[in-house]
């Protein structure tokens, strides 16, 4: 939890004279804290404006309640578009993406 969040939890229940001090060295010797305090979630980084529609985008893959995804995101409006995946075969997963791409309201304007 952090010391932080370790003294306002104690704060509730316990106190002796040294419990601020006895926290944060107990969370500082933790290993378990050690280690948890090192996989902290990668910072969110903007992506650039692409120069026309449909030139970049961005594709993953992602599962919920076991069920995959494919996610495809056209830099330019920032437009998503999520599709289920029955598996994910190579084949499948082209053809998703061509059959997404294929709509006509993603041929570029002229």
């Amino acid at each position: 939890m952090g010391i932080t969040k370790c003294r306002r939890r104690a704060k509730e229940s316990v106190w002796w004279p040294t419990i601020s001090n006895d926290i944060k060295k107990l969370v500082e010797d933790c290993s378990q804290c050690v280690e948890q305090r090192g996989q902290r979630a990668e910072p969110m980084k903007m992506t650039s404006l692409s120069r026309g529609p449909w030139l970049l985008l961005g594709i993953d893959i992602f599962e919920i309640a076991g069920q995959k995804y494919i996610v495809i995101q056209d830099y330019f409006y920032r437009f998503f578009e999520v599709v289920q995946l029955p598996n994910t075969t190579l084949t499948t997963i082209i053809a998703r993406i061509k059959n997404i791409l294929a709509h006509p309201y993603r041929l570029p304007v002229s």
